[in-house]
């Protein structure tokens, strides 16, 4: 059974536990998701024994192909064979699917994500400032973070008040309903390591118009059939876009929602799962 093993998400999280599982004749897989591995080069002391730890493993679980460049880069006594490329659990279809209901007439936008800077919510109303003056348009934010104030205000000092609705966290069951409702999704953070809301949107036949980053939905968005990548921090790329989208066709948008959601298809938790069972059967006998 390839699960008797020791399988653990997040190292930094569970250094303690790991260095007593190494202890134990089982193999070991760690699943890192971006920050709890790529960070560790600035503190010395937990980077020694994350290398340390590292060199026990029998295999790397990562989010994508460009997470796993930057490991064997930071880690090069690791095997590129011992790693395992899986997308984060991959997308519910039973939860993150195309409804019926029928999307509002006006054009909507939409950023649903942690409320802080990296996640680039300035560089999307800073688009929003441009756009309210070609396009007519509502546009939501969804989220919870230590930015949510400044947002508001943002918000208003900018006069986006009428266009832009503030919704807080969402409940999961409700994520479907907003997916829905959208037009397009916009992702414009600064770094990610894969980036589900981008993934769920898609699989809501939801185009994204995402940052031009190698992580992240850099590594699923493909400029013109499934969404645009937009030059990263850059605002003025970000309304070019949402202008080119909101101008197509209707069988043109056809087509662009018909590619996000065979995107979407190809991150579906079954197959997710299967694919890393799998991997793991192959590199652990």
């Amino acid at each position: 059974d390839v699960y008797k093993r020791q399988y653990i998400h997040y190292l930094t999280h569970h250094i303690p536990l790991l260095f007593l599982l190494t202890l134990k004749k089982k193999p070991i897989v760690i699943n890192v998701h971006g920050s709890d591995v790529v960070g560790l080069v600035e503190n010395k002391a937990i980077n020694r024994i994350a290398k340390w730890l590292l060199r026990k493993i029998d295999a790397l679980v990562v989010p994508t192909s460009h997470f796993e460049e930057l490991i064997l880069k930071q880690y090069p006594f690791l095997r590129p064979e011992q790693i395992i490329v899986s997308p984060s659990g991959g997308i519910d279809k039973s939860v993150f699917h195309v409804t019926k209901a029928p999307k509002p007439e006006t054009f909507k936008i939409g950023l649903i994500s942690r409320l802080n800077e990296k996640k680039g919510w300035r560089t999307f109303i800073d688009a929003l400032i441009l756009l309210k003056d070609t396009t007519s348009f509502k546009a939501i934010i969804a989220g919870k973070g230590p930015d949510e104030q400044n947002i508001l205000n943002y918000i208003n000092d900018n006069g986006l008040n009428e266009h832009i609705e503030f919704l807080g966290l969402i409940k999961q069951n409700e994520l479907i309903d907003v997916y829905n409702s959208l037009d397009v999704y916009i992702f414009p953070t600064e770094q990610d390591s894969l980036g589900l809301t981008g993934l769920e949107a898609m699989a809501c036949g939801v185009p994204v118009i995402a940052s031009n980053i190698k992580e992240g939905p850099g590594t699923y968005v493909e400029h013109g059939v499934n969404g645009y990548l937009f030059d990263l921090k850059d605002s003025v790329s970000l309304f070019e876009y949402v202008k080119t989208y909101a101008l197509l066709s209707e069988n043109d948008k056809k087509v662009m929602q018909q590619a996000a959601i065979n995107t979407a298809k190809k991150y579906e938790r079954s197959m997710v799962a299967s694919q890393l069972k799998k991997e793991l059967a192959r590199l652990i006998q």
